[in-house]
């Protein structure tokens, strides 16, 4: 049978891809390969990062999955696919933070070779060489794609999506974002940049019948019958709209704060030639209708965000694929324009641009508390460059993980623990069984006091402001305390 050619190889002027020859095959794994090497490199420091409050959540629900074989309740916070994984890799491998991490790590590096192979099926080789290399080099993806969180995932199933559907196996394009929704909500901006293609295309409306029907049962099973849809709806609304200081408030930044924090998510010379990028696709990228593909996504993305009252840092994360090809594109097409002009200049250009881009590299953030730090540079009174907090707690997660650090070395087996909130990044630093911990939800200082009174906690844990002389004498009328203080952090041991 006939293998399909991609969409765009079937227009006016377009043309056939012959078969690479083996010298060409060579080089291109050749390319890989050594990308693949740089890739892994570039993020070896990563996979010991201190934990953020989502990972230490997630870390925690599969280690009660593990230890109790229960489902916590996070466990349906997000659709599960994305900890499917990482507890599958835990079964193999054991279960540490480090390994965890080692998922995000590989759905990262996959991402990174798919981004080639689409790009270089959207526009050509050159073009996608440097996509892959701006997007390896990015300071935000070797931090964010080390996380241990569902987004590195998401990104590598949405990539898939997007180079079956430019190989017009659209079957297989609803299927992998049908995953990409079993990964996390966010898929539905990446199916819409998809629909708005296929509308600028001109596709016939089967095309779409087959691209959402195959997600649509992929993926409805979870949203139907196991996700709590009244609660993501309310968190949605919550942080697009900044209801309460949970979720918007919490993370309220001005609307153009995604763009204002691109020098930091791509380095200088990558963002210089985004611009080009940009610039070019008014004069020649409109002229072939796959060209204008990132371009759509990318916006969808920003668009988006930019609108929401909430913006917490990572979520345009998503967005970097598309980023890396525009500036792949602008790199790609300065080359050419000055070469035509200069035919000499070809090579020293390549070795400028590449030289660029990893010298910048020196000046990047190493975690995300130094992210949040060096945002200030970019945006004077953006609230996240204040202090890296929790955002249930608004307690600095340094904090956190000291006090959770102390726990670890003085608990016994016999040791149980009452934590504000049910904190996870205290719960996880202390290496207790997540049963033993109770969580202090009360209302008010009688209810704290017989909270304390019918508990047999020998370790108290409450955040400023939560923790006063009036919670003190709640908690100390019917037992004796000690408090050890860290920070915002203050962890009480019974006498």
């Amino acid at each position: 049978m006939k293998q399909a050619q991609p969409t765009f190889l079937k227009r006016k002027g377009a043309t056939k891809l012959g078969r690479l020859s083996l010298e060409n095959y060579l080089k291109e794994n050749v390319f890989l390969l050594t990308m693949a090497i740089i890739f892994i490199f570039l993020r070896i420091n990563y996979l010991n990062h201190p934990l953020a409050f989502d990972e230490a959540r997630i870390l925690i629900t599969i280690k009660k999955f593990l230890l109790h074989k229960a489902f916590d309740k996070n466990f349906f916070f997000h659709p599960p696919l994305y900890l499917l994984f990482v507890v599958i890799n835990s079964l193999v491998f054991g279960f540490s933070e480090k390994t965890a991490t080692t998922v995000s790590l590989f759905f990262s590096l996959i991402s990174m070779f798919i981004l080639y192979f689409l790009t270089r099926d959207i526009f050509n080789k050159q073009t996608a060489f440097w996509a892959t290399l701006i997007y390896t080099t990015s300071p935000l993806e070797r931090i964010t794609g080390t996380l241990v969180k569902h987004d590195s995932l998401l990104i590598c199933l949405l990539l898939l999506a997007y180079w079956f559907y430019f190989r017009n196996n659209f079957i297989a394009s609803g299927i992998a974002f049908g995953l990409a929704f079993l990964t996390k909500e966010t898929a539905i901006l990446g199916l819409i940049s998809i629909i708005a293609y296929a509308f600028y295309e001109k596709q016939k409306p089967k095309v779409l019948a087959q691209i959402i029907g195959f997600a649509f049962l992929t993926s409805s099973w979870w949203y139907l019958f196991v996700s709590r849809p009244q609660e993501d709806v309310s968190d949605i609304l919550d942080m697009f709209f900044g209801i309460t200081p949970t979720y918007g408030q919490t993370w309220f930044e001005p609307w153009y704060f995604y763009l204002a924090k691109l020098p930091l998510d791509l380095t200088i010379p990558s963002l210089g030639l985004l611009l080009i990028g940009l610039i070019v696709y008014l004069f020649i990228g409109w002229k072939r209708r796959q060209y204008l593909f990132p371009l759509i996504f990318g916006f969808c993305v920003f668009f988006f965000y930019s609108l929401s009252y909430g913006k917490p840092y990572w979520m345009t994360y998503i967005s970097l694929p598309a980023l890396a090809m525009i500036a792949g594109f602008g790199a790609d097409y300065l080359i050419n324009k000055a070469h035509q002009i200069v035919p000499a200049v070809r090579l020293p250009l390549y070795f400028f641009f590449i030289l660029a881009i990893f010298l910048s590299l020196t000046n990047v953030y190493t975690s995300q508390e130094e992210l949040a730090h060096k945002q200030q540079f970019f945006l004077k009174h953006a609230n996240q460059s204040k202090e890296f907090v929790s955002s249930v707690t608004q307690t600095p997660l340094k904090d956190q993980r000291e006090a959770g650090l102390f726990l670890k070395s003085v608990l016994t087996y016999k040791d149980r623990i009452g934590v504000v909130l049910n904190e996870p990044l205290i719960i996880w630093y202390s290496g207790i069984d997540p049963k033993k911990v109770r969580s202090i939800e009360v209302k008010n200082y009688n209810e704290l006091e017989q909270w304390v009174k019918k508990g047999n906690e020998t370790y108290l844990v409450f955040f400023a402001p939560h923790f006063d002389k009036k919670t003190y004498q709640s908690v100390s009328k019917t037992k004796k305390w000690k408090v050890i203080t860290f920070g915002r952090v203050y962890v009480l041991k019974k006498l």
